[in-house]
């Protein structure tokens, strides 16, 4: 297994791909798209990279713009935005009916590309994927939480909370042991500590998700819901 870097050419820039190649011919492309917030393409799939490239797979796991190495694009990040971006990805790659999985965010992207019309994909991973619920909350205080969340990232608020979580050694240790993102504490090695905590001090973390969660986070709900879309789907198959 062999892995490395490579920079992808999207007309507006070039993106940062992680990528990790069998050692015999590959029996199929796997594209794996990190999630939102601290999180890029190493933080996400560099456990699960290694273990598909030595089961036979050639993996491919890109930067979001405005993540990781890649550079922020020229365009807002709203879903729409997001999910044609794969589109652009995939044709750069020269990928053919590649299996696409996603976590959060890019479970969201993933599913999103998977409805088009353009999609040609041999598979599709979804893991804790966005896109499947149209509310953040669920209970009596719903409503009351939804109209705050939207407050906190109209205002930038929700921004800056992150911003500086990130950026505080003690308080992101307190938040990666609470959060219960990592089921497994022994995961949590000092080099993922550590990449996490490069993520955040990026000048420009968290911009790109800002973005996205205004166009995503609504005063009473989520703006993106695939579920009657899949339905629908489903029935023509």
């Amino acid at each position: 297994m062999i892995a490395g870097r490579t920079a992808v050419d999207l007309g507006w820039g070039s993106i940062s791909v992680l990528t990790y190649t069998p050692d015999d011919d590959p029996r199929a492309d796997v594209l794996l798209l990190h999630g939102g917030g601290l999180d890029n393409a190493w933080l996400s799939w560099s456990g699960l990279g290694p273990v598909l490239a030595g089961s036979g797979y050639r993996v491919f796991a890109p930067d979001h713009p405005g993540y990781g190495l890649s550079p922020a694009a020229p365009w807002l990040a709203t879903q729409e935005r997001l999910v044609a971006h794969i589109e652009d990805l995939i044709a750069a790659l020269g990928l053919e009916r590649p299996v696409l999985g996603g976590l959060s965010l890019g479970g969201g992207m993933a599913l999103g590309h998977a409805l088009t019309p353009e999609a040609d994909l041999a598979g599709l991973l979804l893991f804790g994927s966005y896109g499947l619920s149209d509310r953040l909350y669920t209970g009596p205080a719903e409503s009351l939480a939804q109209r705050l969340t939207y407050w906190s990232v109209r205002t930038g608020l929700l921004a800056a909370a992150q911003r500086g979580t990130a950026r505080s050694r003690r308080a992101l240790a307190m938040s990666l042991s609470g959060n219960g993102l990592v089921s497994d504490p022994r995961r949590l090695t000092p080099e993922l500590r550590t990449g996490i905590a490069e993520e955040g001090a990026r000048p420009h973390a968290f911009e790109a998700f800002a973005q996205w969660q205004r166009d995503q986070i609504g005063p009473r709900g989520l703006r993106t819901d695939y579920t009657a879309a899949l339905g629908a789907s489903t029935s023509r198959r």
